[in-house]
Formats: C-alpha cells, structure tokens, sequence
C-alpha cells in the first residue's frame, strides 16, 4: 500500500506533515519491537505494551471524531500482543 501510495503522490506531491512523520515512526518501533519479541520475549513485550500506549494517546490527541474508537482499535492490537508476550515470558 505504500509503494502504491508514493506511485500515485508522484504527480503532486505535498510537504510531509509533523503527524505523518510521528505515525511512521511508531510503525517502525512497533514493527522493531515485535521483531525483538523473536529473539527476547519479555524485553519486546515490554517496548510493544508501553508504545502501544503512547500511541494510543497520540490518536486521541489527533483524532477528529470518535477518538476512544480509534485509539482503541488501531492500538488494542498491539497493546494485547505485548501483554500476551509477558505472560508467555513468565513461563521461561
């Protein structure tokens, strides 16, 4: 979808905003962190819990209308796979 977004923006493109920038690089933390969960559990788990969080509170700050519905369900995912990765770290 990105690839094909740059494709299509080519023809007009727009100066990148401040929140473009910040959505990205919480994709990229969170993408790093649940590859982090691959080799450490607990340690992933934890950066994957605690930035779901901050992101979370970073769509209700910039979100238009129904701001509790989109933190929740673009940042519940995340926030549960991190704590599902605690607790399988626990057994270890």
């Amino acid at each position: 979808m990105i690839i094909g977004e740059m494709i299509c923006s080519i023809e007009s493109i727009e100066p990148i905003e401040p929140v473009g920038i910040i959505v990205c690089s919480f994709a990229v933390i969170l993408l790093l962190s649940i590859i982090c969960t691959w080799y450490k559990e607990r340690i992933g788990g934890y950066i994957l819990t605690i930035c779901s969080v901050f992101y979370a509170v970073f769509i209700y700050i910039t979100a238009g209308s129904n701001k509790i519905l989109a933190s929740v369900l673009i940042s519940f995912p995340f926030l549960l796979s991190g704590i599902l990765f605690i607790l399988a770290s626990r057994d270890e």
